[in-house]
């Protein structure tokens, strides 16, 4: 019997997903520019995109624990990414 799986070539390896030293660099880059306009938002954007990203809050979390209500919390967040796009642009950044 068989199980519907193929087993030729199950002994290939597998290529890694290693970054090339380029690709580290431009990662590294491109996150220092992430953090230089998450600095450059309204605190109360920047709060909500550190809480969302950076500690990976849901949307509930945190309207609970700013004491926003989830359609601000939202709305905010919405505007923030905006604005950060619209910052990255401006620095050069067009696959933002």
């Amino acid at each position: 019997m068989t199980s519907g799986f193929d087993t030729e070539g199950r002994d290939t390896p597998v290529e890694g997903r290693r970054l090339t030293p380029e690709q580290e660099s431009e990662r590294s880059e491109r996150r220092s520019e992430v953090e230089m306009v998450v600095e450059m938002l309204p605190c109360a954007y920047r709060e909500l995109i550190v809480l969302r990203h950076s500690h990976d809050l849901s949307y509930d979390e945190i309207a609970e624990v700013t004491g926003l209500p989830l359609g601000t919390v939202k709305n905010r967040l919405f505007r923030a990414r905006e604005a950060m796009r619209d910052l990255l642009i401006k620095r050069g950044i067009t696959n933002a």
